[in-house]
């Protein structure tokens, strides 16, 4: 059974601003949260062995939550956190995310990796999750 999720996607923008929306709050508030939903708290210590805690109100009401440990961060090449989520899309599932940022000349590949998603049902939901979450972080590069 495969345990993991993995995306890539290249952007025409700088891989320091990449390396930036995923690791500035004020960046990651303008693109993270799902559409609908309303920012209860965003906050990250952009260190290894920082934290990460991000809570939103769905569109329909329901409350989410991520909290999460900074595992690697090599600027502007490697993020790798450790991550637990509470709500209706993956109950108490603990896990970890990894992003590498490839140079392109002035552009930035993504490739994106969700490792320890145990129940298929959490597989399932990131296959959906990720690719518009990332199109959402496309369109935010659009209009900074």
């Amino acid at each position: 059974m495969v345990k993991e999720f993995f995306e890539r996607r290249e952007f025409y923008v700088p891989r320091d601003l990449v390396f930036d929306a995923w690791t500035d709050a004020n960046h990651l508030s303008g693109w993270y949260l799902p559409a609908g939903a309303t920012a209860q708290h965003i906050e990250l210590n952009p260190v290894v062995g920082g934290t990460w805690s991000v809570a939103w109100t769905g569109a329909d009401g329901a409350g989410f939550a991520e909290t999460g440990t900074l595992e690697a961060l090599t600027r502007p090449e490697r993020i790798a956190w450790r991550l637990r989520v509470v709500g209706p899309v993956a109950p108490d599932c603990d896990t970890g995310l990894e992003l590498r940022l490839v140079d392109l000349r002035g552009a930035c590949r993504i490739e994106l990796r969700h490792q320890g998603l145990a129940d298929p049902s959490w597989r399932d939901r990131y296959a959906q999750l990720w690719p518009d979450r990332l199109d959402a972080l496309l369109e935010y590069f659009s209009v900074i």
